[in-house]
């Protein structure tokens, strides 16, 4: 008769184990297919560190088990860092997403500063005319926060080259394509 241990790994281990398929554990960890049993059954005691290594086979990194923010996440062996809902980014898919996120900035900027632009040409072309009248309909066509506004302005008071220098930066990264 097998005598089981107090094991509070054992439960876990068996279902990583399970999972993964003791044939890969074995490879893996370099154990032979009776310990993998005795884990299993319970009749060995699966140590800490063997619990630590299961979970890295299975995608789960020990510093995703410290951080909240990283539960459900998991690497797969296909290299892809999985999302709780099953979404799986590549190592690629990540670098772009900074190269997008850089790339909305500068875009972002010039929208705002082209805004202005296109304010400050209106109320010059209607200089004569009624502020009362004039005012609501500029509002209407250009809503634009006041905090955005200034940094518009700030935008717009830099040298065109100094801009263009800001999409060379993301170009020169190698983030993405040549921008015209």
């Amino acid at each position: 008769m097998l005598h089981t241990l107090n094991n509070p790994h054992r439960e876990e281990a068996a279902e990583l184990i399970a999972r993964l398929g003791a044939a890969v554990v074995e490879r893996e960890l370099d154990v032979h297919y009776a310990t993998v049993r005795r884990w299993v059954q319970g009749t060995t005691p699966v140590p800490r560190a063997v619990l630590v290594a299961l979970r890295a086979l299975s995608g789960v990194l020990p510093a995703m088990e410290r951080h909240k923010g990283w539960a459900g996440w998991r690497f797969a062996r296909d290299g892809r860092l999985y999302t709780p809902e099953g979404d799986g980014y590549a190592p690629g898919d990540i670098r772009a997403g900074q190269y997008f996120r850089e790339l909305a900035t500068v875009a972002q900027r010039e929208a705002l500063s082209l805004r202005v632009e296109l304010t400050r040409q209106l109320e010059w072309a209607n200089h004569g005319a009624n502020d009362a009248v004039i005012g609501p309909v500029l509002r209407d066509l250009l809503p634009l926060p006041a905090h955005l506004i200034e940094g518009a302005q700030a935008a717009q008071a830099q040298k065109p080259e100094e801009q263009g220098r800001e999409v060379g930066k993301l170009q020169h990264r190698g983030h993405g394509p040549a921008i015209d």
